[in-house]
């Protein structure tokens, strides 16, 4: 079963699509927003976490 998770992300609302077996399904977890927020973003760039769970 599918669980919506939403999160704001630097201004934009980012929608992800969940299962009950993946880590922290019903909420973008402390440990993943506190990442989010020390990684050096620049435009154009790509950032892949592998092992991310359901992509966030």
């Amino acid at each position: 079963m599918d669980h919506p998770v939403a999160v704001e992300w630097y201004g934009r609302a980012l929608q992800f699509a969940t299962d009950e077996h993946l880590f922290a399904p019903r909420a973008a977890d402390r440990g993943s927003l506190a990442m989010l927020r020390t990684v050096d973003w620049r435009k154009g760039e790509k950032v892949l976490d592998l092992g991310c769970g359901y992509g966030l």
